[in-house]
């Protein structure tokens, strides 16, 4: 037998499927393109023809000529090749062929489809499955592509929240750093005028870097208060059992220590003034990016108040020792501070 591909085969004409050139019932049932049941018709043919079903002899002529017609056209004789004298099958399928006249391509692939239904009952649930698959294909695919557009929707919508809240942060660092440099910038240019004398790019240069250092180190000190200040939150959430406590410090052999106090006093002058004319042992001169600390021995029959500018404070200290008292300058990088402290032994 001929394969369906060979350009010089043909049909008898006899075949009653030419008396209709409508669209086979698959198509309609399943409302797709007819060249997609036309492909899949002609691979039913070649997979299942001699093995799953056989077309009988005038149908197998039928559908050979129907595929010659609607893959080449109208049948001319100048674009087959010769038959030999004793091809007699070669000749009837030309003849079928032939007789098709001008039926149109899209008529003759619908001829195709009703001749392979009629004959054969297993194309129709082979094409079912066929599109059921493709269906289910087609499906799965619109899910995922929808999946990936929502995905792609919650991405971009992440970038720009994120852009938006650097820029809301690099606005806000620009804010606290205008606000620095315009502070520390009278201070700063003195500065750099004593260090490069007529030489206002330098000047510009050390101002810079003075006001870049010290925005860095007055960052530093706000993420190590705000450490600080979680740390307190921390504490104060768990809830501590005192009696528990004792009995372990008593089982260390120390004694329990008491938390320190503050408070302020708004004579601060009045306090300056009487250190002043105490003598020059309570008062201290802090450089920038220094701190200064303040050993305070405990007293034998009490406890000691210490005041720190116009801070006050207090602790009962456990045992005897040295207690120490700091002052922190190093957030500035460019004024000095002068401390004036007096230590109180109470009884």
């Amino acid at each position: 037998m001929h394969s369906p591909n060979t350009e010089d085969s043909v049909v008898n004409g006899d075949s009653g499927v030419l008396s209709d050139s409508s669209d086979s019932g698959l198509y309609r049932d399943w409302g797709v393109p007819r060249h997609e049941l036309y492909r899949l018709a002609v691979k039913f043919y070649r997979e299942k023809h001699g093995k799953a079903f056989h077309l009988h002899y005038q149908d197998n002529i039928s559908f050979i000529a129907f595929y010659n017609q609607a893959h080449l056209g109208q049948f001319k004789e100048e674009n087959v090749q010769p038959l030999g004298a004793l091809d007699v099958i070669g000749r009837e399928r030309r003849a079928a062929w032939q007789a098709l006249g001008d039926m149109s391509m899209e008529d003759a692939k619908t001829c195709l489809i009703d001749l392979i239904e009629k004959s054969c009952p297993l194309f129709k649930p082979y094409a079912e499955a066929h599109f059921r698959d493709l269906e289910e294909k087609t499906r799965k695919a619109e899910e995922a592509e929808k999946e990936a557009e929502i995905a792609r929707a919650m991405l971009e919508k992440a970038q720009l929240d994120e852009d938006k809240e650097a820029s809301r942060k690099e606005r806000a660092r620009q804010r606290v750093q205008d606000a620095l440099n315009a502070q520390t910038y009278p201070q700063f240019k003195a500065y750099a005028e004593q260090q490069f004398p007529g030489n206002p790019d330098q000047q510009a240069i050390l101002i810079r870097q003075l006001q870049q250092q010290h925005y860095a180190q007055y960052m530093q000190q706000l993420n190590i208060q705000d450490a600080v200040g979680e740390g307190s939150k921390t504490e104060d959430s768990n809830e501590v059992d005192e009696e528990h406590e004792e009995e372990e410090e008593g089982e260390d052999g120390l004694p329990p220590v008491q938390s320190a106090s503050m408070w302020t006093r708004k004579d601060v002058v009045d306090f300056k003034k009487a250190i002043r004319e105490e003598g020059t042992e309570g008062v201290i001169r802090v450089g920038h990016g220094e701190t200064v600390t303040v050993r305070v021995p405990t007293h034998e029959e009490g406890t000691r108040d210490c005041h720190e500018e116009v801070y006050a404070g207090c602790h009962v200290y456990p045992g005897t020792g040295v207690y120490l008292l700091k002052f922190d300058n190093s957030y500035s990088l460019w004024r000095s501070k002068t401390l004036y402290y007096r230590v109180y032994y109470t009884r």
